[in-house]
C-alpha cells in the first residue's frame, strides 16, 4: 500500500477521534483539560478497549501486542482530551 496514503488515513483517523472527544466534551459540561482527560479515557473504555480486545483474540495477538495497540490509543486519546478541553475559541 502507499505510504502516503497510510499516513493520510490515520490523521484523518486521528482528526475524527479529536473532534469526536470535543464536541462531547463542549456538550456535556465546562471545558477544561481535565474533563477532556476524563471523557478522552471514558470513550476508549467503552469504544477502543473492546474493539481491539475483539480483534486481538480472533488475531491470536499476544499480551503484549495488545497492551502496545490498547495503550497507544488510551494515551493518545487521554492527551487528545487535555487538548481540546483545555482549547477554548476565543469570543
Amino acid at each position: 500500500m502507499n505510504s502516503l496514503l497510510q499516513w493520510g488515513a490515520a490523521l484523518l483517523a486521528e482528526a475524527l477521534v479529536a473532534t469526536s472527544i470535543s464536541c462531547i466534551t463542549q456538550l456535556t459540561g465546562p471545558q477544561t483539560a481535565a474533563r477532556g482527560i476524563k471523557i478522552g479515557a471514558a470513550l476508549w473504555l467503552g469504544l477502543v478497549l473492546p474493539t481491539i480486545a475483539l480483534g486481538a483474540v480472533f488475531a491470536e495477538l499476544s499480551y503484549a501486542a495488545f497492551a502496545v495497540d490498547a495503550g497507544f490509543w488510551l494515551i493518545g486519546m487521554m492527551l487528545m482530551g487535555a487538548i481540546v478541553g483545555a482549547w477554548k475559541s476565543r469570543k
